[in-house]
């Protein structure tokens, strides 16, 4: 009878903790997400706002300077993300 109790004690104990810690899991999971999601958000608007201003304020007056300003405006952005990601050091996404 002992046995039987410890056993169900047991089996319930670790069914528990398997529940909470998938839980627990899948809450923090959702949360990296989420945030990672806003941040790309946030930085895809910052981009597109850049990127009209500076095509709003472009002096390109034939095909080569307009190829060049589109040229700019694609490379731009990468290399500001390449800059910005050695500032905040590893990413884990």
């Amino acid at each position: 009878m002992s046995l039987r109790i410890v056993t169900t004690t047991l089996v319930i104990g670790i069914g528990t903790v398997m529940l909470l810690g998938a839980y627990a899991t899948t809450q923090i999971r959702d949360g990296l997400v989420e945030d990672r999601v806003d941040r790309v958000l946030a930085e895809s608007a910052r981009d597109a706002a850049t990127a009209q201003d500076l095509a709003s304020s472009t002096t390109a007056a034939n095909a080569a300077d307009m190829q060049q300003f589109v040229l700019d405006l694609l490379i731009e952005p990468a290399v500001r993300g390449r800059v910005a990601a050695r500032h905040r050091g590893p990413a884990f996404s």
